[in-house]
Protein backbone atom coordinates (compact mmCIF):
# COMPACT_ATOMS: atom_id res chain seq x y z
CA UNK A 1 0.00 0.00 0.00
CA UNK A 2 1.33 3.41 -0.89
CA UNK A 3 2.29 5.67 2.01
CA UNK A 4 0.35 8.86 2.81
CA UNK A 5 1.97 11.85 0.72
CA UNK A 6 2.86 14.28 4.07
CA UNK A 7 2.38 17.22 2.30
CA UNK A 8 1.34 18.14 -2.10
CA UNK A 9 2.60 21.77 -1.44
CA UNK A 10 4.53 22.55 -5.30
CA UNK A 11 8.42 22.26 -4.49
CA UNK A 12 9.62 25.27 -6.72
CA UNK A 13 9.04 28.77 -5.47
CA UNK A 14 6.82 30.75 -7.02
CA UNK A 15 8.07 33.59 -9.65
CA UNK A 16 7.29 36.20 -7.28
CA UNK A 17 5.15 37.90 -3.90
CA UNK A 18 3.30 39.88 -6.19
CA UNK A 19 2.30 36.48 -8.51
CA UNK A 20 0.86 34.94 -5.04
CA UNK A 21 -0.64 37.97 -4.05
CA UNK A 22 -3.00 37.64 -7.39
CA UNK A 23 -2.76 33.80 -7.63
CA UNK A 24 -3.51 32.68 -4.38
CA UNK A 25 -3.28 29.16 -2.77
CA UNK A 26 -6.81 28.21 -3.13
CA UNK A 27 -6.49 29.39 -7.01
CA UNK A 28 -3.46 27.07 -7.64
CA UNK A 29 -5.37 24.10 -5.92
CA UNK A 30 -8.39 24.82 -8.48
CA UNK A 31 -6.37 25.49 -11.42
CA UNK A 32 -4.22 22.25 -10.63
CA UNK A 33 -7.77 20.17 -10.31
CA UNK A 34 -8.52 22.02 -13.72
CA UNK A 35 -5.53 20.18 -15.02
CA UNK A 36 -6.07 16.90 -13.96
CA UNK A 37 -9.72 17.47 -15.40
CA UNK A 38 -7.99 18.06 -18.66
CA UNK A 39 -5.47 15.06 -18.22
CA UNK A 40 -8.83 12.76 -17.94
CA UNK A 41 -11.13 14.28 -20.20
CA UNK A 42 -11.58 12.73 -23.76
CA UNK A 43 -11.08 16.40 -24.61
CA UNK A 44 -8.03 16.84 -27.15
CA UNK A 45 -5.09 18.32 -25.00
CA UNK A 46 -3.87 20.34 -27.58
CA UNK A 47 -7.10 22.56 -27.54
CA UNK A 48 -7.76 22.25 -24.45
CA UNK A 49 -3.99 24.17 -22.89
CA UNK A 50 -4.59 26.46 -25.90
CA UNK A 51 -7.58 27.85 -24.10
CA UNK A 52 -5.65 31.21 -22.68
CA UNK A 53 -7.42 30.62 -19.17
CA UNK A 54 -4.82 27.92 -19.15
CA UNK A 55 -1.94 28.67 -21.25
CA UNK A 56 -1.57 32.31 -19.52
CA UNK A 57 -1.07 30.89 -16.18
CA UNK A 58 0.41 27.49 -16.88
CA UNK A 59 3.95 27.31 -14.54
CA UNK A 60 6.33 24.69 -13.24
CA UNK A 61 4.96 25.03 -9.98
CA UNK A 62 1.76 23.45 -11.39
CA UNK A 63 2.99 20.62 -13.21
CA UNK A 64 4.96 20.17 -9.55
CA UNK A 65 1.59 20.28 -8.23
CA UNK A 66 -0.08 18.00 -10.71
CA UNK A 67 2.45 15.50 -10.58
CA UNK A 68 1.79 14.99 -6.65
CA UNK A 69 -1.99 15.21 -7.20
CA UNK A 70 -1.01 12.23 -9.45
CA UNK A 71 1.24 9.56 -7.75
CA UNK A 72 -1.25 6.71 -7.44
CA UNK A 73 -1.27 7.36 -11.80
CA UNK A 74 2.13 8.06 -12.69
CA UNK A 75 1.63 7.20 -16.11
CA UNK A 76 -0.85 9.54 -16.74
CA UNK A 77 1.46 12.30 -15.01
CA UNK A 78 4.65 11.20 -17.59
CA UNK A 79 2.29 11.65 -20.64
CA UNK A 80 1.00 14.39 -19.61
CA UNK A 81 4.19 15.84 -18.68
CA UNK A 82 5.81 14.37 -22.06
CA UNK A 83 3.10 16.29 -24.39
CA UNK A 84 3.83 19.33 -22.72
CA UNK A 85 7.13 19.76 -23.49
CA UNK A 86 7.06 18.18 -26.77
CA UNK A 87 4.14 19.36 -28.32
CA UNK A 88 4.02 23.00 -26.25
CA UNK A 89 7.86 23.51 -25.95
CA UNK A 90 6.51 23.74 -22.19
CA UNK A 91 10.29 23.52 -19.78
CA UNK A 92 9.62 21.61 -16.90
CA UNK A 93 11.55 22.53 -13.69
CA UNK A 94 14.12 20.42 -12.73
CA UNK A 95 12.26 19.55 -9.18
CA UNK A 96 9.24 18.22 -12.04
CA UNK A 97 11.71 15.92 -13.73
CA UNK A 98 13.02 14.71 -9.67
CA UNK A 99 9.38 13.92 -8.51
CA UNK A 100 8.42 12.33 -11.65
CA UNK A 101 11.22 10.21 -11.52
CA UNK A 102 10.37 8.92 -7.59
CA UNK A 103 6.73 8.46 -8.37
CA UNK A 104 7.61 6.45 -11.64
CA UNK A 105 9.38 4.53 -9.78
CA UNK A 106 6.98 4.06 -6.52
CA UNK A 107 5.12 2.64 -9.37
CA UNK A 108 8.10 0.18 -10.75
CA UNK A 109 7.95 2.24 -13.89
CA UNK A 110 12.17 1.74 -13.80
CA UNK A 111 12.54 2.03 -17.32
CA UNK A 112 10.70 5.52 -18.26
CA UNK A 113 12.17 6.90 -14.98
CA UNK A 114 15.97 6.13 -16.11
CA UNK A 115 14.86 7.85 -19.47
CA UNK A 116 13.42 10.38 -17.90
CA UNK A 117 16.59 11.24 -15.79
CA UNK A 118 18.43 10.80 -19.27
CA UNK A 119 16.54 13.61 -20.39
CA UNK A 120 17.10 15.78 -17.66
CA UNK A 121 20.90 15.28 -17.77
CA UNK A 122 20.73 16.09 -21.35
CA UNK A 123 19.03 19.27 -20.77
CA UNK A 124 20.77 20.27 -18.16
CA UNK A 125 23.85 20.02 -19.34
CA UNK A 126 25.58 22.75 -17.59
CA UNK A 127 24.21 22.27 -14.16
CA UNK A 128 26.35 20.32 -11.14
CA UNK A 129 25.41 17.09 -10.43
CA UNK A 130 25.51 17.81 -6.72
CA UNK A 131 22.76 20.27 -7.53
CA UNK A 132 20.74 17.90 -9.56
CA UNK A 133 21.36 15.56 -6.47
CA UNK A 134 20.38 17.82 -3.90
CA UNK A 135 16.86 18.16 -5.76
CA UNK A 136 16.42 14.78 -6.11
CA UNK A 137 16.90 14.38 -2.15
CA UNK A 138 14.87 17.19 -1.27
CA UNK A 139 12.07 15.79 -3.19
CA UNK A 140 12.55 12.23 -2.20
CA UNK A 141 12.64 13.78 1.54
CA UNK A 142 10.26 16.11 1.39
CA UNK A 143 7.54 14.61 -0.01
CA UNK A 144 7.99 10.84 1.71
CA UNK A 145 9.26 8.52 -1.25
CA UNK A 146 9.60 5.08 0.05
CA UNK A 147 11.86 3.76 -2.02
CA UNK A 148 15.29 5.48 -3.19
CA UNK A 149 16.03 3.43 -6.49
CA UNK A 150 15.65 6.93 -8.62
CA UNK A 151 18.81 7.48 -6.68
CA UNK A 152 20.56 4.60 -8.56
CA UNK A 153 18.96 5.43 -12.06
CA UNK A 154 20.39 8.75 -11.89
CA UNK A 155 23.86 7.38 -11.25
CA UNK A 156 23.43 5.01 -13.78
CA UNK A 157 22.16 7.36 -16.28
CA UNK A 158 25.82 9.18 -15.62
CA UNK A 159 27.61 6.50 -16.04
CA UNK A 160 25.91 5.62 -19.36
CA UNK A 161 26.37 9.09 -20.31
CA UNK A 162 29.77 8.55 -19.64
CA UNK A 163 30.01 11.32 -17.03
CA UNK A 164 31.54 8.65 -14.79
CA UNK A 165 33.02 11.65 -12.25
CA UNK A 166 29.32 13.04 -11.70
CA UNK A 167 28.04 9.31 -10.51
CA UNK A 168 31.11 9.21 -8.72
CA UNK A 169 29.58 12.94 -6.99
CA UNK A 170 26.10 11.17 -6.48
CA UNK A 171 27.74 8.26 -4.94
CA UNK A 172 29.36 9.95 -2.12
CA UNK A 173 26.19 12.13 -1.98
CA UNK A 174 24.28 9.70 -1.10
CA UNK A 175 25.88 8.55 1.76
CA UNK A 176 26.45 11.91 3.29
CA UNK A 177 22.90 11.74 3.56
CA UNK A 178 22.41 8.32 4.95
CA UNK A 179 21.38 6.38 1.39
CA UNK A 180 23.45 3.78 -0.33
CA UNK A 181 23.13 2.72 -3.75
CA UNK A 182 22.78 -0.71 -5.04
CA UNK A 183 25.86 -2.72 -4.93
CA UNK A 184 25.43 -3.35 -8.94
CA UNK A 185 25.24 0.04 -9.67
CA UNK A 186 28.61 0.86 -7.34
CA UNK A 187 29.86 -1.92 -9.57
CA UNK A 188 28.70 -0.34 -12.62
CA UNK A 189 30.66 3.26 -11.14
CA UNK A 190 33.68 1.29 -10.71
CA UNK A 191 33.92 -0.20 -13.87
CA UNK A 192 33.20 3.07 -15.40
CA UNK A 193 35.89 4.72 -13.69
CA UNK A 194 38.41 1.98 -15.08
CA UNK A 195 37.16 2.72 -18.68
CA UNK A 196 38.39 6.27 -18.53
CA UNK A 197 41.74 4.88 -16.71
CA UNK A 198 40.82 6.24 -12.70
CA UNK A 199 42.21 3.31 -11.17
CA UNK A 200 43.28 5.18 -8.14
CA UNK A 201 39.62 6.18 -7.60
CA UNK A 202 38.16 3.10 -7.82
CA UNK A 203 40.23 2.03 -4.89
CA UNK A 204 39.07 5.53 -2.60
CA UNK A 205 36.05 4.37 -3.82
CA UNK A 206 35.88 0.73 -2.84
CA UNK A 207 37.25 1.72 0.92
CA UNK A 208 34.61 4.65 1.28
CA UNK A 209 31.61 2.10 0.35
CA UNK A 210 32.66 -1.12 1.96
CA UNK A 211 35.21 -0.74 4.69
CA UNK A 212 33.39 -0.58 7.87
CA UNK A 213 29.78 -1.02 6.36
CA UNK A 214 28.55 -4.17 7.42
CA UNK A 215 24.79 -3.12 5.37
CA UNK A 216 26.90 -2.83 1.81
CA UNK A 217 28.50 -6.08 1.13
CA UNK A 218 30.45 -6.06 -2.31
CA UNK A 219 30.15 -8.74 -5.14
CA UNK A 220 32.20 -10.59 -7.56
CA UNK A 221 31.87 -7.77 -10.00
CA UNK A 222 32.74 -5.37 -7.02
CA UNK A 223 36.41 -7.13 -6.32
CA UNK A 224 37.17 -8.01 -9.92
CA UNK A 225 36.82 -4.12 -11.00
CA UNK A 226 38.85 -3.74 -7.94
CA UNK A 227 41.61 -6.31 -8.89
CA UNK A 228 41.64 -5.19 -12.93
CA UNK A 229 42.56 -1.35 -10.88
CA UNK A 230 45.57 -3.04 -9.01
CA UNK A 231 46.96 -4.98 -11.91
CA UNK A 232 46.09 -1.67 -14.05
CA UNK A 233 48.47 0.05 -11.30
CA UNK A 234 50.88 -2.76 -11.23
CA UNK A 235 50.02 -3.34 -7.63
CA UNK A 236 50.07 -7.16 -8.52
CA UNK A 237 50.85 -8.40 -5.21
CA UNK A 238 48.16 -6.31 -3.40
CA UNK A 239 45.98 -8.24 -6.14
CA UNK A 240 46.84 -11.16 -4.84
CA UNK A 241 46.13 -10.57 -1.37
CA UNK A 242 42.39 -9.43 -1.97
CA UNK A 243 41.63 -12.36 -3.83
CA UNK A 244 43.32 -14.74 -0.87
CA UNK A 245 41.53 -12.74 1.43
CA UNK A 246 38.39 -13.26 0.04
CA UNK A 247 38.83 -17.13 -0.30
CA UNK A 248 39.66 -16.95 3.31
CA UNK A 249 37.46 -15.16 4.53
CA UNK A 250 34.13 -16.40 2.22
CA UNK A 251 33.45 -12.96 0.95
CA UNK A 252 31.82 -13.96 -2.32
CA UNK A 253 31.96 -16.69 -4.39
CA UNK A 254 35.06 -15.26 -7.00
CA UNK A 255 34.76 -16.56 -11.12
CA UNK A 256 37.18 -17.46 -13.44
CA UNK A 257 36.81 -13.75 -14.60
CA UNK A 258 38.56 -12.03 -11.49
CA UNK A 259 41.33 -14.68 -11.86
CA UNK A 260 41.82 -14.29 -15.49
CA UNK A 261 42.21 -10.65 -14.76
CA UNK A 262 45.15 -10.88 -12.46
CA UNK A 263 46.59 -13.84 -14.79
CA UNK A 264 47.20 -11.24 -17.71
CA UNK A 265 47.86 -8.88 -15.73
CA UNK A 266 50.86 -10.85 -14.50
CA UNK A 267 51.71 -11.74 -17.80
CA UNK A 268 51.83 -8.87 -19.11
CA UNK A 269 54.56 -7.84 -16.31
CA UNK A 270 56.52 -10.75 -17.22
CA UNK A 271 55.29 -12.78 -14.26
CA UNK A 272 54.38 -15.70 -16.58
CA UNK A 273 55.26 -18.53 -14.17
CA UNK A 274 52.85 -17.18 -10.89
CA UNK A 275 50.38 -17.02 -13.80
CA UNK A 276 50.41 -20.66 -15.06
CA UNK A 277 50.07 -21.52 -11.21
CA UNK A 278 47.32 -19.74 -10.49
CA UNK A 279 45.74 -21.77 -13.74
CA UNK A 280 46.86 -25.05 -11.38
CA UNK A 281 44.55 -23.90 -8.47
CA UNK A 282 41.49 -23.23 -9.98
CA UNK A 283 40.68 -26.70 -10.26
CA UNK A 284 40.57 -27.09 -6.58
CA UNK A 285 38.48 -23.71 -6.30
CA UNK A 286 35.57 -25.93 -7.74
CA UNK A 287 36.99 -23.78 -11.46
CA UNK A 288 37.41 -24.42 -14.59
CA UNK A 289 40.00 -22.36 -17.03
CA UNK A 290 38.28 -20.99 -20.25
CA UNK A 291 39.28 -19.74 -23.52
CA UNK A 292 40.20 -16.51 -21.98
CA UNK A 293 42.94 -18.24 -19.21
CA UNK A 294 44.34 -20.46 -21.91
CA UNK A 295 45.19 -17.64 -24.25
CA UNK A 296 46.22 -15.32 -22.51
CA UNK A 297 48.92 -17.08 -21.11
CA UNK A 298 49.59 -18.83 -24.13
CA UNK A 299 50.04 -15.19 -25.35
CA UNK A 300 52.38 -14.37 -22.16
CA UNK A 301 54.72 -17.69 -22.82
CA UNK A 302 55.28 -16.67 -26.20
CA UNK A 303 56.13 -13.26 -24.82
CA UNK A 304 59.09 -15.10 -22.80
CA UNK A 305 59.95 -17.12 -25.70
CA UNK A 306 58.46 -20.52 -23.73
CA UNK A 307 56.84 -21.83 -26.98
CA UNK A 308 57.10 -25.42 -25.57
CA UNK A 309 54.70 -24.91 -22.84
CA UNK A 310 52.64 -22.63 -24.77
CA UNK A 311 52.46 -25.58 -27.37
CA UNK A 312 51.14 -28.02 -25.05
CA UNK A 313 48.81 -25.79 -23.41
CA UNK A 314 47.07 -25.22 -27.08
CA UNK A 315 47.18 -28.81 -27.24
CA UNK A 316 45.10 -29.06 -23.64
CA UNK A 317 42.66 -26.62 -25.07
CA UNK A 318 42.11 -28.60 -27.99
CA UNK A 319 41.89 -31.84 -25.69
CA UNK A 320 39.09 -29.87 -23.90
CA UNK A 321 37.26 -28.82 -27.19
CA UNK A 322 38.35 -25.50 -26.62
CA UNK A 323 39.20 -23.15 -30.09
CA UNK A 324 42.53 -21.06 -29.46
CA UNK A 325 42.34 -17.28 -30.94
CA UNK A 326 43.56 -16.85 -33.64
CA UNK A 327 46.45 -14.38 -32.10
CA UNK A 328 46.94 -16.88 -29.72
CA UNK A 329 47.35 -19.85 -32.28
CA UNK A 330 49.33 -17.83 -34.48
CA UNK A 331 51.77 -16.48 -31.86
CA UNK A 332 52.69 -20.00 -31.01
CA UNK A 333 52.91 -21.66 -34.37
CA UNK A 334 55.17 -18.87 -35.75
CA UNK A 335 57.54 -19.12 -32.54
CA UNK A 336 57.76 -22.81 -33.16
CA UNK A 337 58.54 -22.03 -36.53
CA UNK A 338 61.17 -19.50 -35.53
CA UNK A 339 62.81 -22.27 -33.47
CA UNK A 340 63.33 -24.54 -36.39
CA UNK A 341 60.64 -27.18 -35.50
CA UNK A 342 58.38 -26.22 -38.49
CA UNK A 343 57.24 -30.24 -38.58
CA UNK A 344 55.77 -29.32 -34.94
CA UNK A 345 54.33 -26.09 -36.09
CA UNK A 346 52.26 -27.82 -38.86
CA UNK A 347 51.16 -30.95 -36.94
CA UNK A 348 49.74 -28.08 -34.35
CA UNK A 349 48.01 -26.14 -36.95
CA UNK A 350 46.53 -29.37 -38.45
CA UNK A 351 45.19 -30.83 -34.89
CA UNK A 352 43.70 -27.52 -34.18
CA UNK A 353 42.49 -27.23 -37.40
CA UNK A 354 40.08 -29.76 -36.44
CA UNK A 355 38.22 -27.89 -34.56
CA UNK A 356 37.66 -24.77 -37.29
CA UNK A 357 41.12 -22.27 -36.65
CA UNK A 358 43.85 -21.12 -37.78
CA UNK A 359 46.76 -18.78 -37.69
CA UNK A 360 46.50 -15.38 -39.46
CA UNK A 361 47.57 -15.14 -43.07
CA UNK A 362 51.00 -14.17 -42.57
CA UNK A 363 51.74 -17.00 -39.72
CA UNK A 364 50.01 -19.12 -42.68
CA UNK A 365 52.52 -17.71 -45.44
CA UNK A 366 55.61 -17.87 -43.73
CA UNK A 367 54.87 -21.95 -42.80
CA UNK A 368 54.24 -22.56 -46.72
CA UNK A 369 57.59 -20.20 -47.22
CA UNK A 370 59.23 -22.48 -44.32
CA UNK A 371 57.90 -26.28 -45.41
CA UNK A 372 59.03 -25.31 -48.91
CA UNK A 373 62.58 -24.37 -47.87
CA UNK A 374 62.78 -27.67 -45.80
CA UNK A 375 61.39 -29.99 -48.35
CA UNK A 376 57.76 -30.76 -47.22
CA UNK A 377 56.15 -29.61 -50.52
CA UNK A 378 53.28 -31.62 -49.66
CA UNK A 379 52.60 -29.85 -46.44
CA UNK A 380 52.96 -26.63 -47.97
CA UNK A 381 50.45 -27.71 -50.92
CA UNK A 382 48.32 -28.76 -47.99
CA UNK A 383 48.52 -25.94 -46.13
CA UNK A 384 47.28 -23.73 -48.92
CA UNK A 385 44.69 -25.91 -49.60
CA UNK A 386 43.42 -25.40 -46.22
CA UNK A 387 43.52 -21.67 -46.26
CA UNK A 388 41.11 -21.36 -49.20
CA UNK A 389 38.72 -24.02 -47.15
CA UNK A 390 38.72 -22.05 -44.45
CA UNK A 391 37.95 -18.63 -46.07
CA UNK A 392 41.39 -17.27 -44.79
CA UNK A 393 41.82 -14.60 -47.29
CA UNK A 394 44.81 -15.87 -49.29
CA UNK A 395 47.00 -12.61 -50.86
CA UNK A 396 49.77 -12.71 -53.44
CA UNK A 397 52.58 -13.09 -50.87
CA UNK A 398 50.51 -16.86 -50.77
CA UNK A 399 50.45 -17.44 -54.29
CA UNK A 400 54.04 -16.32 -55.10
CA UNK A 401 55.36 -18.81 -52.55
CA UNK A 402 53.24 -21.75 -54.22
CA UNK A 403 54.24 -20.48 -57.46
CA UNK A 404 57.54 -20.34 -56.81
CA UNK A 405 57.78 -23.89 -54.77
CA UNK A 406 56.55 -25.49 -58.35
CA UNK A 407 58.61 -23.23 -59.88
CA UNK A 408 61.66 -25.16 -58.37
CA UNK A 409 60.39 -28.13 -58.89
CA UNK A 410 59.65 -27.70 -62.28
CA UNK A 411 56.56 -28.13 -62.37
CA UNK A 412 55.45 -24.93 -64.26
CA UNK A 413 52.14 -26.29 -66.10
CA UNK A 414 51.06 -26.51 -62.30
CA UNK A 415 52.80 -22.94 -61.68
CA UNK A 416 50.43 -21.93 -64.71
CA UNK A 417 47.37 -23.10 -63.49
CA UNK A 418 48.09 -21.33 -59.92
CA UNK A 419 48.54 -18.12 -61.75
CA UNK A 420 45.22 -18.73 -63.19
CA UNK A 421 44.05 -18.99 -60.22
CA UNK A 422 45.01 -15.95 -58.41
CA UNK A 423 43.90 -13.65 -61.76
CA UNK A 424 40.59 -16.22 -61.26
CA UNK A 425 40.41 -15.12 -57.29
CA UNK A 426 40.47 -11.15 -58.22
CA UNK A 427 43.94 -10.87 -57.44
CA UNK A 428 46.57 -9.21 -59.29
CA UNK A 429 49.95 -10.45 -59.60
CA UNK A 430 53.28 -8.33 -59.43
CA UNK A 431 55.84 -9.14 -61.85
CA UNK A 432 57.85 -11.77 -59.65
CA UNK A 433 55.43 -14.51 -60.28
CA UNK A 434 55.68 -13.64 -64.15
CA UNK A 435 59.67 -13.54 -63.43
CA UNK A 436 59.40 -17.08 -61.90
CA UNK A 437 57.24 -18.41 -64.81
CA UNK A 438 59.13 -17.47 -67.52
CA UNK A 439 62.37 -18.60 -66.00
CA UNK A 440 61.00 -21.65 -65.57
CA UNK A 441 59.74 -22.08 -68.78
CA UNK A 442 62.94 -21.05 -70.20
CA UNK A 443 64.90 -23.73 -67.93
CA UNK A 444 62.63 -26.42 -69.87
CA UNK A 445 63.20 -25.34 -73.20
CA UNK A 446 59.60 -23.92 -73.57
CA UNK A 447 60.88 -20.92 -74.96
CA UNK A 448 57.24 -20.25 -77.01
CA UNK A 449 55.77 -20.06 -73.59
CA UNK A 450 57.57 -18.22 -72.30
CA UNK A 451 57.18 -15.35 -74.71
CA UNK A 452 53.46 -15.36 -74.24
CA UNK A 453 53.54 -15.45 -70.48
CA UNK A 454 55.75 -12.03 -71.54
CA UNK A 455 53.27 -11.04 -73.84
CA UNK A 456 50.40 -11.72 -71.79
CA UNK A 457 51.85 -9.24 -68.98
CA UNK A 458 52.73 -6.71 -70.96
CA UNK A 459 48.62 -6.71 -71.18
CA UNK A 460 48.72 -5.02 -74.97
CA UNK A 461 51.30 -2.68 -74.00
CA UNK A 462 54.67 -1.78 -75.24
CA UNK A 463 56.86 -5.30 -75.33
CA UNK A 464 58.07 -5.46 -71.41
CA UNK A 465 56.82 -2.18 -70.68
CA UNK A 466 55.09 -3.80 -66.89
CA UNK A 467 58.87 -4.76 -66.26
CA UNK A 468 61.33 -2.86 -64.64
CA UNK A 469 64.49 -2.56 -66.11
CA UNK A 470 66.31 -4.90 -63.32
CA UNK A 471 63.50 -7.60 -64.00
CA UNK A 472 64.39 -7.01 -67.77
CA UNK A 473 68.23 -7.87 -67.28
CA UNK A 474 67.16 -10.62 -65.73
CA UNK A 475 65.58 -12.81 -68.29
CA UNK A 476 66.83 -14.77 -70.83
CA UNK A 477 67.57 -12.10 -73.36
CA UNK A 478 66.40 -15.27 -76.26
CA UNK A 479 62.52 -13.87 -74.97
CA UNK A 480 63.13 -10.12 -75.50
CA UNK A 481 62.74 -8.67 -78.82
CA UNK A 482 65.46 -6.14 -80.10
CA UNK A 483 64.55 -2.66 -78.73
CA UNK A 484 63.73 -4.43 -75.12
CA UNK A 485 67.54 -5.94 -75.98
CA UNK A 486 68.78 -2.16 -76.28
CA UNK A 487 66.75 -0.89 -73.21
CA UNK A 488 68.55 -3.73 -71.06
CA UNK A 489 71.84 -2.73 -72.51
CA UNK A 490 71.61 1.06 -72.53
CA UNK A 491 70.87 0.74 -68.26
CA UNK A 492 74.34 -1.03 -67.75
CA UNK A 493 76.14 1.78 -69.49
Amino acid sequence: MRPPIRARIPFSRPPSAAAHRRCPKDDDENFIAMLNDVARSKQSWTIALDNPTISARLTPLHIEGFILHNLHDSRLALRFFNFLGLHKNFRHSTASFCLLAHSLVQSRLYWPASSLLQTLLDREQNHRSAVVFRTLFDCYKRFDFYSAYAFDLLIQSYVQSRKVLDSVVVVKSMKECGLFPEVRTVSAVLNGLIRIRRSDMVLVLFDEMFVGNDGLRPDVYVYTAVIRSLCELKDYDRAKEIISSVEKNGDCKLNVVAYNVLIHGLCKSGRVWEAVEIKKTLGFKSLKADVVTYCTLVLGLCRVDEFGLARDLVNEMVGYGIVPSEEALSSVVDGIRKKGEVGEAYDLIDKVGKLGAMPNIYVCNAMIHSLCKDGKLEEADLLFLKMEKKGLLVNDVSYNIIIHSFCKRRKVDESVSVLGKMLGAGIEPTVYPYNMLISGQCKLGKLSEARALFASDSSGNEAGLLFSTHHLILLPPVILDSKTQRRCRQSQI
